[in-house]
């Protein structure tokens, strides 16, 4: 779950709906930009954080009893290797963008212990192999993960109210071309970005969000329960060329 403190109590958006707002995001990619297999790039967007965990114990609360944000929850071995393992049943490219969203992610821990080693080496072998089966060059692979990398961070920075005020700019990503788009909330709200990488002059983009007003949980299971009974709202953003 994406965790933001309210003035209502906590605003909850779960991983699924941040793909979903990621997916949309980058399905405005101006066309010319977009790498043959497409589709396969989108579907990819939608599942790179999927495979959580289930709602058992205390695996979605902190010490307090507060809805636990996603990024206080530490490194899951078997999160991870169900991530890579179910994209294998959809397609080859697929399996090959989420397993380097894995080495990027899960690199720095090399060294810590032998089986996420083993983990780490297992999605090297994996690329390599998925690299030559689809006759891909690393570079072409690069590139289209970039645009991956590049959805994601932005729909985090929106999911997690990030936008800097008074319509400074904030960094979304650096690309492996080197380079850098940046993001932008107007006095009207509307968002841009530069340089400017869709294919509309304009679009709307949106997440579903659900705000609880109870503050502390005994368990997963009562924090499940006035999640289902929470009202889902949404939240939009409208991107908006200069």
């Amino acid at each position: 779950m994406i965790v933001n403190a309210a003035p209502e109590g906590w605003e909850v958006i779960f991983q699924r709906a941040h793909e979903l707002l990621a997916m949309q995001t980058a399905s405005f990619w101006q066309q010319q930009q977009r790498p043959v297999r497409w589709h396969e790039l989108l579907s990819a967007i939608t599942e790179h954080d999927n495979q959580q965990e289930s709602w058992k114990g205390q695996n979605h609360l902190t010490a307090s009893g507060a809805p636990q944000d996603f990024s206080m929850k530490g490194f899951s071995l078997s999160q991870a290797r169900a991530v890579t393992e179910v994209s294998q049943y959809k397609s080859r490219y697929v399996s090959l963008l989420i397993s380097m969203h894995t080495s990027y992610l899960y690199e720095p821990l090399r060294g810590k212990d032998k089986a996420t080693d083993q983990f780490l080496d297992d999605q090297q072998a994996l690329q390599q192999r998925l690299l030559q089966s689809l006759k891909l060059s690393r570079a072409a692979a690069a590139k289209a993960y970039n645009l991956l990398q590049w959805a994601d961070r932005c729909s985090l920075i929106l999911c997690k109210n990030q936008l800097p005020a008074d319509e400074r700019r904030l960094e979304v990503f650096k690309d492996t071309e080197g380079q850098t788009y940046f993001i932008w909330q107007r006095k009207d709200k509307s968002l841009g970005v530069e340089p400017w990488p869709f294919q509309e002059v304009e679009f709307k983009v949106w997440v579903e969000r659900r705000l609880l007003k109870q503050l502390q949980f005994k368990d997963d299971g009562e924090l499940a329960k006035a999640l289902a009974a929470t009202e889902v709202e949404e939240k939009e953003w409208v991107f908006r060329r200069q």
